[in-house]
């Protein structure tokens, strides 16, 4: 660690926080306060801190880091982006909030798996979901020349994807018709 790390020690002086340290602890205003002195693009280990925070599971600084201008493209030595690790944490919050914001739901991370592949292997319906929904490419292998599908936990999960990889765009809109009339049905109840 350099001294432009930990900021200055002049007497009367607060250390700067480092972005990451407020990441782990949570704190939006203490993210806030680093980001004064540092830059939002400022990477550790390979990692920028919006991976971290999604690393970490923690929704609320993923929100603000995007709304804070943090790139959703970063990605580090494998490919691996904050969204690849959002698929394999199974966070379909964090996974729209990522789309929101211009994430690469065809990136290639480690193993040349793209997020579907993660999203599919960890049996994440939602998550699976959203990514089809916004026109996922379902016939994209791995490394190991997996499809999606074939990395699929869960049968529904599997028998949707294997829809669409062998019907093509027409089993992807009756998903979304489905998906549509069962969040109208939703909306109706509350």
């Amino acid at each position: 660690m350099t001294n432009d790390d930990i900021g200055s020690h002049d007497e009367g002086k607060k250390p700067r926080m480092i972005l990451f340290d407020a990441v782990e602890r949570g704190s939006i205003d203490d993210f806030d306060a680093a980001l004064v002195a540092g830059r939002i693009d400022e990477t550790r280990d390979g990692e920028d801190v919006l991976m971290f925070a999604a690393r970490r599971r923690d929704e609320e600084m993923v929100k603000h880091l995007l709304r804070r201008g943090a790139n959703s493209r970063f990605c580090n030595s494998n490919g691996d982006t904050a969204l690849h690790l959002a698929c394999l944490n199974g966070q379909a919050t964090v996974v729209e909030d990522l789309l929101a914001h211009g994430a690469d739901m065809e990136a290639r991370g480690a193993q040349a798996n793209r997020p579907i592949h993660l999203a599919c292997a960890g049996g994440y319906e939602d998550v699976v979901g959203a990514l089809v929904l916004r026109g996922c490419v379902l016939s994209a292998q791995n490394a190991n020349g997996a499809l999606p599908s074939t990395l699929c936990s869960n049968l529904e999960i599997k028998a949707l994807v294997s829809d669409i990889e062998r019907e093509g765009e027409s089993a992807r809109e009756r998903f979304r018709v489905k998906t549509a009339s069962r969040l109208a049905a939703d909306a109706a109840r509350a």
